[in-house]
């Protein structure tokens, strides 16, 4: 997304002869059709040849494009009967995508197959065709770029077209609203409701009382204008409460140079059709917007939320769809001159999690290929009551495949999913089926396409076709979150911002048809974004919708809740070259890439807007980098099928593999099973020869979904060299013996008894018990700050960095009762803070007190290095953050930090 950073794109496109080639299904071939009113073609293209430098032309071409979006609205609310022709280029070049779409409609057996199409000249034949659709107009005020969104609402609530006050000669204004009622040459269109005054002065000015009610101005005439429209339409139920939009209102004539679809006028029809209501408001509190800089603090979001909430009461606490996306690159985030401080994930992020804590949802049209015609048309396409994909695999197949060994243990190699994305927008799918569907490497690989299935709402052309002409490699799940993009956790009691009872049932019976009509039951990442991770609660409805697996950020590494695998989700590939998305893939994969893994390894990589030809070239790439590493890309439902079988045997986990020549040192492993009874499990480790160990074996006992951790203490001689070594691992259950490589490293240094262990960051980081790590969320720079060479943090795609770092486990692991001091130098600049998260046994803290929040520290000013010494309460220090880690430093500023250090003491 982001410039556009959320989505690149490929590299093939087939040719228009051959994109509606094969195989569409004809749904209703054999049924006889009434006579059809033909179906009339409006061309907007010509509104490319318009110079958005001069405002005269940018705003006539807002009017425009906002005029026949409100007409055809109104237009196509009952029979599609008025399309569009628009989208003919877009960030990838030139492509008629409308006309893709139309071609495809009429085919034989399709919805449109047996209408005429007649072209329409201009916009007076345009009205002269509907005017008996059209009760009159709504008239919006240009100097409250809000009243857009406004007229927008009220245009699909009282049938009208909307139209910007303007009484210069030659405007829409003044042709079809200012003109003389009774002139039989004109097309007059009465005026039904006015957001300017009878003067043309504005009707919203924020202050006094807003226009019409008792309620107090909120100090803000863009604020009003919303609450206007949500008392008279959204509280007076004259509106469709489930269908909100955030769409950019005439803001988007401070910046029209951006393109005419980032104006998002044309993807209004659908609102209108459906009397949906708009609005375009900031999900931040702590600044003012851009367009409204003035406005008390945290105007936008009250306003927001007084919204949410009646759309909430109204549906009766049912799932609400929002369609649209943060503006990032026009306002509330730091990109460009959009004049915020908060990156455009992070605003993206915020209001996702706003919007789920009301049970909202998204059709997520984000920046660059958000501009969108023809969803009233495309929502009238009939759809079967299930479409079947591709058979999903047995166990008898995974045998055959060599998956499954013959004792039923799932065979040791690293398994790799492409989670095939990002379709969570209506938008994104009419924009890129046209493209990608067509290149001729689809089917050479299995690619997961996550297509979120409440697409069908405004895009159902695009799933019926792409399963109808699928191939066997071809399998779909769902996209971000699963029936519309949201954050779950939000949806778990206690919900910030809102305070409303748990939407985890509506959430489960709102997605439950969508994946029974589309025959989908995998959902292939779930964004958690700045929300909580899913509870138990959040964990089990997901296993009763989507019960062959999922994927989330904020969950454990792997797991099982009612017989439903779960995984954390990998990194995202980069958006770039294949060869250098096939790096990232093979720097992911676990240990020795020179031969098969110890143990079955899960690997699940997103890949944002990339075509089947860019996957195939990373798939080539990596098995000719690894042709020993035992590497498979399969499905998803292979994926998730073997990640259940794996997870009902008897897994080792290492926790603690270090060791010191000349020592006696703890070997500790973590034993867990999913497995639906209780297991007897015997293990023993078979240690290089002069090593010897304290047990021969150790005997336990596993319940369902239990984890005991396994201690056995390991004697190193004192000649041994220093380095990495392979125990074998025995494990006898079932009345079976499955063996498990263990690797251990030898090291000389032991900080067993250090008094303290730290790091001196700098362009060569000086490790001394504490190692730096570097992540996709943790990355660094190098600095020279106040004489000190330091680090400080690099910011990509999230609003904060991350400094993670590793303590020794011969110094601290898995603690109990014990209390650690990190003291961090720091260079004092004005107006920064940081703070620490870490690992410890507080069960309240985020994941399992994985990411437990030490507090912060704010800057003086004083531009000197100074320490801070944070107190780390009931510390564990296990590995369980990114990367193995034990502690961050988080920070949305560019501290520059010089030391970390370590100290400890029992509690």
């Amino acid at each position: 997304m982001r410039s556009i950073n959320r989505r690149t794109f490929l590299k093939h496109a087939g040719s228009l002869a051959a994109l509606i080639g094969a195989g569409l299904q004809s749904r209703a071939a054999t049924m006889a059709r009434p006579r059809q009113k033909p179906l009339y073609l409006y061309d907007l293209t010509y509104l490319y040849d318009y110079d958005m430098s001069d405002p005269a032309q940018a705003a006539s071409a807002y009017d425009q494009m906002l005029f026949v979006a409100t007409l055809q609205g109104l237009v196509n609310r009952r029979l599609p009967l008025l399309y569009v022709r628009f989208i003919t280029r877009d960030e990838f070049g030139s492509f008629d995508v409308d006309g893709y779409w139309l071609d495809l409609l009429r085919r034989e057996g399709e919805m449109l197959s047996s209408k005429q199409v007649k072209q329409v000249r201009d916009l007076n034949e345009l009205l002269r065709l509907f005017r008996r659709h059209v009760r009159g107009t709504v008239v919006w005020d240009p100097r409250v770029p809000a009243t857009s969104n406004v007229a927008t609402t009220v245009a699909g609530a009282e049938d009208l077209v909307a139209i910007r006050y303007d009484p210069s000669d030659g405007s829409l204004y003044s042709r079809y609203v200012a003109v003389p009622e009774g002139d039989p040459a004109s097309l007059h269109l009465p005026t039904k409701v006015s957001l300017v005054r009878p003067d043309g002065s504005s009707l919203f000015t924020g202050s006094g009382k807003i226009p019409g009610t008792s309620v107090p101005s909120t100090g803000s005439a863009k604020c009003d204008a919303y609450l206007w429209a949500k008392i008279r339409y959204l509280d007076a139920g004259r509106c469709d409460p489930s269908e909100l939009a955030f769409y950019l209102d005439a803001y988007w004539l401070a910046q029209p140079q951006i393109g005419l679809q980032q104006s998002l006028l044309l993807n209004r029809d659908y609102m209108v059709s459906k009397r949906g209501f708009v609005f375009d408001l900031s999900p931040w509190d702590d600044e003012a917007p851009i367009d409204d800089p003035d406005q008390p603090l945290g105007t936008d979001l009250r306003t927001l939320q007084s919204i949410l909430l009646s759309a909430y009461r109204k549906t009766g606490g049912k799932m609400l769809a929002i369609h649209g996306f943060v503006p990032w690159a026009f306002k509330y985030t730091s990109f460009g001159q959009a004049g915020g401080k908060h990156e455009p994930v992070a605003s993206e992020w915020r209001f996702v999690q706003v919007a789920s804590a009301y049970n909202a949802y998204l059709d997520a049209d984000a920046e660059g290929l958000d501009g969108m015609a023809n969803a009233s048309v495309f929502a009238h396409n009939p759809t079967a009551d299930f479409y079947a994909q591709n058979p999903k695999p047995t166990v008898d197949d995974f045998r055959a495949r060599g998956f499954v060994l013959p004792d039923g243990g799932v065979a040791p190699r690293r398994y790799v999913m492409f989670y095939v994305g990002d379709y969570d927008s209506a938008a994104w799918l009419y924009h890129v089926v046209p493209r990608l569907w067509h290149d001729p490497n689809r089917g050479a690989v299995p690619l997961n396409w996550a297509f979120n299935p409440n697409l069908s709402q405004r895009m159902s052309p695009a799933l019926v076709y792409t399963r109808s002409t699928r191939t066997p490699n071809d399998f779909f799940i769902a996209g971000d979150s699963g029936a519309g993009y949201l954050n779950p956790g939000m949806l778990q009691e206690p919900r910030e911002f809102s305070g409303l009872p748990s939407g985890i049932s509506a959430w489960r019976e709102h997605c439950e048809p969508y994946f029974r009509r589309w025959d989908l039951s995998v959902t292939g990442f779930i964004i958690d974004g700045f929300a909580p991770g899913l509870n138990a609660e959040g964990k089990r409805a997901y296993s009763q919708f989507s019960p062959d697996g999922f994927a989330a950020q904020k969950i454990e590494p792997v797991g099982m809740v009612d017989n439903t695998p779960y995984i954390r989700m990998g990194i995202d590939l980069p958006r770039a070259s294949s060869d250098e998305a096939a790096a990232a893939l093979e720097s992911s994969l676990e240990g020795d890439t020179s031969r098969p893994p110890f143990a079955p390894e899960f690997h699940c990589f997103r890949t944002i807007l990339q075509s089947p030809t860019w996957h195939k070239e990373v798939v080539d790439r990596t098995y000719a980098d690894l042709p020993n590493a035992a590497v498979e890309f399969v499905d998803a439902y292979t994926f998730y099928g073997l990640l259940k079988l794996y997870l009902q045997e008897v897994i080792i986990r290492p926790i603690k593999t270090t060791l010191s020549p000349g020592r006696t040192m703890p070997v500790v492993l973590d034993a867990t099973t999913y497995a639906p009874r209780q297991m007897d499990v015997t293990l023993s480790l078979e240690v290089p020869y002069g090593w010897t160990a304290s047990s021969s074996q150790i005997s336990f006992t596993l319940n369902t979904g239990e984890t005991r951790r396994l201690s056995m203490s390991i004697s190193v001689p004192e000649e041994a060299d220093l380095g990495t070594y392979t125990l074998t691992a025995r494990l006898q259950y079932d009345g079976a013996s499955r063996e498990r490589g263990l690797q251990v490293t030898v090291v000389r240094q032991s900080y067993a008894d250090a008094d303290e262990v730290y790091v001196v960051l700098g362009e060569t980081n000086q490790a001394h018990g504490i190692v730096q790590i570097e992540q996709e969320d943790g990355q660094t720079t190098v600095g020279i700050v106040g004489g000190r060479q330091c680090r400080k943090p690099l910011f990509t795609r999230w609003e904060y960095s991350y400094i993670y770092l590793q303590v020794d486990d011969t110094f601290m692991f898995d603690e109990r009762d014990l209390i650690a001091y990190a003291t961090v130098e720091y260079y004092d600049a004005s107006g920064q803070s940081f703070g620490i998260h870490y690992d410890s046994n507080d069960p309240t803290g985020t994941l399992n007190g994985a990411y437990t929040d030490a507090g912060t520290v704010t800057t003086t000013g004083s531009n000197e290095w100074r320490t801070h010494t944070f107190e780390l309460a009931n510390v564990r220090f296990a590995n369980r953050q990114n990367g193995g880690s034990d502690l961050r430093i988080y920070t949305r500023d560019e501290v520059c930090f010089s030391k970390i250090s370590i100290s400890r003491s029992r509690a």
